[in-house]
């Protein structure tokens, strides 16, 4: 591989062309946060916690995780990473997820109250 680029993916990791990406190729360059699309917040499950990993340059995930700070202009550096990582696990910031969640789904418009 010429140009090799993490990917996560459902309890795999491996590697992917750069050249083979086609969407959102402008998020690969920076910091950004996955969580899973999937989660138990705001639902009657014991588990509420929202798992979020940083990504670095050169990572992305697969359909099955959110990236959150990839597509508005926060600039991302490897503090503000971990601190919005931190400022989602947040019982605030899981309050305000749970309002817009009914399922265990939680797409990109579940975050829509989230003040970023």
């Amino acid at each position: 591989m010429i140009k090799p680029i993490k990917i996560y993916g459902k309890r795999k990791v491996g590697f992917i062309e750069n050249n083979l990406i086609k969407a959102h190729k402008e998020w690969v360059k920076g910091f950004k946060v996955f969580t899973a699309r999937s989660n138990n917040i705001g639902t009657e499950l014991h588990d509420d916690n929202l798992n979020t990993k940083i990504g670095y340059p050169n990572e992305i995930v697969t359909e099955i995780y959110l990236v959150i700070g990839g597509d508005i202009d926060l600039n991302l550096n490897l503090n503000s990473a971990r601190n919005l990582s931190n400022y989602l696990k947040t019982k605030f910031s899981r309050f305000l997820i749970s309002i817009a969640k009914s399922t265990q789904d939680a797409p990109r418009s579940t975050y829509k109250f989230v003040p970023m």
